[in-house]
């Protein structure tokens, strides 16, 4: 089971997410705080519903957005002005 970090916009809640199988369930519990990250399966249903609703989205990777806004070194701008 692949955990995804999401950023949770909601009332405080929680929830118990059945990871497992018919023939031998895995349950796991999941707090849900306003404007905090929250970890939760890859390809579940609820996690389907929670996106769908808008209470959760991905969580952005810091270091991958810095480095995406960061200017290439060595680069400069040549604007002429």
């Amino acid at each position: 089971m692949k955990l995804t970090p999401f950023i949770y916009t909601g009332p405080d809640s929680g929830v118990t997410l059945n990871v497992g199988t018919e023939d031998k369930p895995s349950f796991i519990d999941v707090l849900l705080r306003n404007k905090q990250r929250c970890e939760l399966p890859e390809g579940h249903p609820v996690v389907a519903t929670l996106q769908a609703q808008g209470f959760i989205k991905p969580e952005v990777v810091a270091a991958a957005a810095d480095s995406a806004a960061a200017p290439l070194a060595g680069k400069t701008s040549s604007k002429k002005g």
